[in-house]
């Protein structure tokens, strides 16, 4: 039973590792090398820890603020303290100098190392992918070797990437002095010849403590944080070459970017939060500024540093972080992962590794110091790690003592050294147990892939073998605890490594050393002479050499440090010292006077060229330097004079200049000098400092608005940011107290201040003076309008029996229009009303609502209706029965108020906007169907509860502004003999507010509506056909959605106008082709009731032209005109008679019915 569940343990963590860690080989694309620009792209091969970076949330911010740009010079500060920009040309090695670079710059800004630290790229890339086993042997079945026979591209063409780069650093491989044959110079022997293996280990500069991986995305300002600490992080992003700009040295990608490219490693070293985004390349420029300064590997002149933007669509999440140190306090890495690929433990949080501490010469014991564990798929792991040491049996972890603990937590997923609080004494041949429990399942362990010429194919070649041991059949020293026992973990070796230091109990016994003397050139009494380690030399021989005195012993023979007597011996073997000699002064025999001058003139030129010219010079100082110069020679008999002196002062608006001659005599031998210096530009004075300041404030102030609610403080911000933007540092501007008249919405306001500024000495103010605008009305003033507007309405209204609730709401709204009343709202109430008769008089009252925004009113209207005069009775005698006179007309009913679930509080109102240039544009709709065409359900409710809707239609003239890509889809769908006339854009607004006017949708374009609008152009002068021997022909096209039509329209010529409908809102053209005149068979009407001249765009089949929207000119004849004229003529006489008669005979029924209905009261 125990045999199976350990199978079915073993078969579940194998499908597990499978599912969960996906290949990290790559197809990249492996761009040849650009001859011309040395560049190199497609070698990065991403894992998935460049995608899926966990967040870590610090609980304490070490960084109190964030500067806007760093470093603050720039590339000129990179350039100072780093190295320069390497080149990784021919091969595809980005990801080895990246990891190289952040080892660099991070040692660099822990004055670990300075600018001229080089680390070897070759020696990573090398043993990344030829692997040696460790100096104690713990990698011992973990190996990775490529196999160049099998493969297309050698192994620096292969690629690398950051999570390979820090399993082989944290192995201590690396990193290494670029030198021997780890130079990269040497790169193309090691293809061929390999790698010594002496050179994977040992001979290293210093280690990898820690790494990290930050989101870039989502936490920039960590990532800035490290790059301070830390100079740089390592990125990798897809690199095209269409998202260069050389011009600005920026680079920039989008989703839907293609074309050559690859992924590719960089280090970004720097950012600038204002980086304009129009520095990039492409019509599609990023959204925002803003930019990372990166470092490149393809040499100083191809991109060495540039721009990338932050909204680079190909830049991976992870920025990693590498700390190294070149003495971390460790002589052994005890370590069983020297693999390179990883999986996570998803079953257990409690493992453990054994080790057995190595017998070494020379060491009585070692110390444990360090443990380090790897949680790089995982962010705040918490932690407790105990050391048990002398294991009784070493298949049992917890068999020994526990002799420390320690627990911790980790930030952001990384790999971590962490030291331990008490230091363990390890007794060499004995075993000890680093035993690791975390409080979530992230610790990591080896894991085996390799990658084949044919990945479905078992028997395919392989090209890159990696192979993890296997630590349960063979290693047994990795363990896991899942039963309340540790058992054999079936996984490979867990990620867990020890770092200890040798020691030794006995005292080392005297060292003794020769020093062999060499007189280097002189002679020397004795050769050599013994010393003892850690005591002085003593007393040293005095050498002798001709014509020379003796400097001193040095361990160089041109160079080197010098030793004497009191020197402590710091041997670790013999040593050969060398005499240093000083040349005695040789007289020398008597110079001519043509060599006198030119000495002296030599030493006057030494000393005019360390002279730095300005203003205060004078020919003075020339003799001054002349005279010393030839006291220095000593040579007396030679003369000088100083002639030609002219100088230019510098001002602080350009530089000057100082020029002279110095002539330089010796008997007959002479020479001269010409003197000529520029003198730098002078700094501004205080007063032109002041002058330039004065006018950034000015300008600054003159763009600033009068308003109530302007402070003091505004106003300083405004004049200290266009300082800022001016770069004037040295000048203080300082705003006095506001004088403050608000404005009202009687009254106009303004506001005024002094404005102080002053520097050094110089001082001066400006005058800031702004009027501030009346207010708006407020809403109870408003209604407050409306109520005088109304009372004076409702005392012009007559009652009568007929007047009706919407006779006054007529009267009201007529004179709230004409007094220009628009925002606020008035409403007649319910009409109550009493008719008049002719025994009493009646009643007409009502409310009248007004309110605007919250604030409401009313005006009662309440009027006497006069009783109705009396009706004479009619005859006595009753004629037989008239029919019943009919009902009088009613005036048409008001509109009944909506029922409650249809109720509309608010206002939808419609406003055309027209602006077609010189072309007059009419629009007409059906505004009753507005709110069911334009609004949603949403919106209309808000109208529903008091909001508003307001529905602008827009026409305007685009025809300066029309697009090439919109000409051509124009131009696509009319014939070869079109003209385009004119270009217009058609657009439908909404914007709907609450009723507390909160803004709830803003100018909204709506591009489609289910109501067609009517549009009318009256076109211009010029778009009208003169030609009378021609006729034109008018067409309406529009663009919508990227789609060009036809649309139907209809041309009245009789008004110049071309008429289209439309539910569709976008750019729409007319245009318009002319051909020759046809003769008119019919001058009155043609088959279809039109007549010629105005012709119908919905019926385009008429048989007598082809085109839609023809203008005739002068087609009818004049004959056919008057015979015309005259049939209508005729018509007009018998209908005039006709009318006649019925109104004869209508007037008499009338006197008939009123005398009976009289009679009958």
């Amino acid at each position: 039973m125990k045999g199976k569940r350990l199978i079915a343990l073993l078969t579940c963590t194998a499908l597990l590792a499978t599912s969960a860690f996906t290949s990290v080989w790559a197809d990249n694309e492996v761009a040849s090398v650009n001859e011309k620009e040395n560049k190199v792209v497609g070698d990065y091969i991403e894992s998935s820890l460049d995608r899926n970076v966990p967040e870590y949330v610090p609980e304490f911010d070490l960084y109190s603020s964030i500067p806007e740009a760093y470093p603050a010079q720039g590339v000129q500060t990179l350039d100072d303290y780093y190295p320069e920009v390497r080149d990784q040309n021919p091969y595809g090695t980005c990801w080895a100098f990246s990891s190289m670079g952040l080892a660099e710059f991070d040692l660099i800004n822990k004055n670990e190392a300075d600018k001229s630290i080089d680390l070897s790229e070759l020696q990573l890339a090398y043993f990344t992918y030829n692997s040696q086993v460790d100096p104690l042997c713990g990698t011992s079945g973990d190996y990775a070797i490529y196999h160049n026979e099998n493969a297309t591209e050698n192994f620096l063409n292969a690629g690398g990437n950051y999570e390979w780069a820090v399993r082989r650093l944290s192995q201590w491989v690396g990193a290494t002095n670029d030198a021997g044959e780890v130079s990269y110079t040497n790169a193309s022997n090691a293809l061929n010849n390999g790698i010594n293996s002496s050179y994977a280990y040992n001979k290293d500069f210093a280690h990898l403590q820690n790494a990290y991986r930050i989101n870039i995305k989502s936490q920039p300002n960590d990532v800035k944080k490290a790059i301070i600490e830390h100079g740089a992080v390592g990125v990798m992003y897809t690199h095209y070459y269409s998202g260069e700009n050389h011009l600005n040295n920026s680079y920039y990608d989008t989703k839907n970017m293609s074309g050559l490219g690859g992924g590719h490693a960089v280090m970004v070293v720097g950012w600038d939060d204002n980086y304009s985004k129009d520095n990039f390349s492409g019509d599609n420029k990023p959204a925002n500024n803003g930019a990372w300064l990166v470092r490149n590997s393809w040499g100083r002149n191809t991109l060495g540093y540039f721009w990338m933007s932050y909204d680079t669509y190909t830049l991976e999440n992870a920025a990693w972080v590498f700390d190294f140190s070149t003495d971390n306090g460790y002589d052994n890495n005890y370590q069983y992962d020297g693999s390179l690929d990883t999986a996570i433990d998803s079953n257990y949080t409690y493992v453990a590794n054994v080790y057995n501490v190595n017998k070494k010469d020379g060491v009585d014991y070692e110390t444990l110091k360090a443990v380090s564990l790897s949680f790089l798929n995982t962010a705040d792991v918490g932690y407790t790690i105990d050391i048990y040491t002398d294991l009784t049996d070493r298949l049992n972890p917890l068999s020994g003592t526990k002799q420390t603990s320690v627990s911790g937590k980790s930030t952001y997923a990384g790999y971590y050294t962490v030291p331990l609080d008490d230091e363990v004494k390890l007794t060499p041949g004995s075993y000890y147990a680093v035993v690791l429990k975390t409080d979530k399942k992230a610790i990591e362990f080896e894991w085996t892939y390799s990658t084949s010429q044919n990945p479905s194919d078992k028997t395919s070649p392989i090209i890159w073998e990696r192979k993890a041991s296997n630590n349960f059949e063979d290693d047994q020293v990795s363990f896991y605890n899942g039963y309340g026992s540790f058992a054999i973990s079936p996984n490979g070796n867990y990620r867990i490594k020890a770092f200890t230091t040798n020691n030794t109990n006995t005292t080392p016994a005297e060292a003794k050393y020769t020093v062999t003397f060499d007189a280097n050139g002189g002679a020397v009494p004795i050769a050599s002479k013994e010393v003892v380690k850690g005591n002085t030399y003593g007393e040293l021989p005095q050498p002798v050499r001709e014509g020379y005195t003796f400097s001193g012993w040095f361990t160089s023979a041109d160079g080197g440090e010098q030793v004497n007597e009191s020197t402590v011996v710091a041997l670790t073997e013999n040593q050969t010292l060398y005499a240093h000699w000083t040349q005695n002064p040789v007289v020398e025999p008597e110079k001519t006077s043509a060599e006198k001058v030119t000495a002296v003139k030599d030493a006057i030129k030494k000393e005019l060229d360390k002279l730095e010219a300005s203003n205060n010079i004078t020919v003075d100082d020339l003799n001054k330097i002349a005279s010393a110069a030839i006291t220095s020679t000593g040579y007396s008999d030679v003369t000088f004079n100083v002639n030609g002196f002219t100088k230019t002062d510098a001002t602080s608006a350009s530089a000057g200049k100082v020029k002279a001659n110095i002539a330089i005599k010796c008997e007959s031998s002479s020479e001269s000098i010409v003197f000529e210096k520029n003198i730098a530009q002078l700094p501004k004075t205080d007063a032109e400092k002041l002058a330039d300041a004065k006018a950034v404030v000015a300008t600054a102030i003159a763009g600033i608005e009068g308003s109530n609610d302007i402070s003091k403080q505004s106003i300083q911000k405004i004049i200290d940011d266009a300082l800022k933007n001016a770069n004037i540092t040295d000048v203080s501007v300082t705003v006095g107290d506001l004088n403050l008249k608000s404005a009202t919405s009687k009254e106009a306001g303004s506001v005024k201040a002094v404005i102080s500024m002053s520097c050094g000495t110089a001082t001066g103010s400006i005058n800031f003076e702004k009027a501030i605008a009346k207010l708006p009305k407020t809403d109870s003033e408003k209604v407050a309008d409306a109520k005088i507007v109304v009372e004076a309405a409702m005392s012009a209204v007559d009652a009568t029996n007929e007047l009706m609730q919407a006779d006054i709401q007529k009267a009201v709204d007529d004179a709230l229009v004409k007094a220009g009343i628009t925002e606020a709202k008035v409403s007649v109430g319910e009409l109550t009303k009493t008719n008049a008769s002719t025994s009493a008089a009646g009643r007409a009252s009502a409310v009248i609502s007004i309110s605007s925004g919250k604030a409401m009113d009313s005006v009662i209207f309440d009027k006497i209706i006069a009783k109705l005069p009396s009706v004479e009775p009619s005859e006595p005698d009753k004629p037989s029965e008239p029919d019943k006179p009919s009902t009088p007309d009613k005036p048409s009913e008001p509109d009944k108020p909506d029922t409650p679930g249809d109720k509309v509080d608010g206002t939808i109102k419609y406003n055309p906007s027209i602006s077609t240039g010189s072309t007059k544009t009419d629009v007409s709709v059906d505004e009753a169907k507005l709110k069911d065409t334009v609004l949603n359900d949403e919106q209309k409710q808000i109208v529903a509860n008091g909001g508003n809707a307001d529905i602008t239609f827009a026409v305007t003239d685009i025809s300066k502004d029309v697009t090439d890509a919109q000409k051509k889809l124009i131009e696509s769908v009319i014939d070869s003999k079109s003209e385009i006339g004119m270009y217009t854009d058609i657009s439908v607004l909404l914007t709907i507010t609450d009723a507390d006017g909160n803004v709830i949708t803003d100018k909204a374009l709506i591009s489609e509506t289910e109501t067609k609008f009517t549009v009318k152009l009256k076109l211009t002068d010029d778009l009208l056909l003169k030609d009378g021997s021609k006729t034109r022909t008018y067409k309406v096209v529009r663009i919508h959605n990227g789609k060009p039509e036809i649309v139907e329209s209809k041309w009245d010529e009789a008004t110049g106008t071309l008429s289209f409908g439309t539910d569709k809102f976008s750019v729409y053209a007319v245009t318009y082709s002319d051909s020759d005149k046809e003769t008119v068979k019919d001058p009155v009407k043609d088959q279809n009731g039109n007549k010629k001249g105005d012709v119908d765009n919905s019926k385009p089949n008429i048989k007598e032209s082809k085109d839609t929207n023809t203008q005739n000119r002068g087609s009818v004849k004049p004959e056919l005109k008057a015979a015309s004229k005259d049939a209508v003529k005729t018509s007009d006489d018998n209908q005039v008679f006709l009318m006649l008669v019925v109104f004869c005979f209508t007037v008499a029924c009338s006197i008939v019915g009123v005398k009976r209905l009289a009679r009958k009261n």
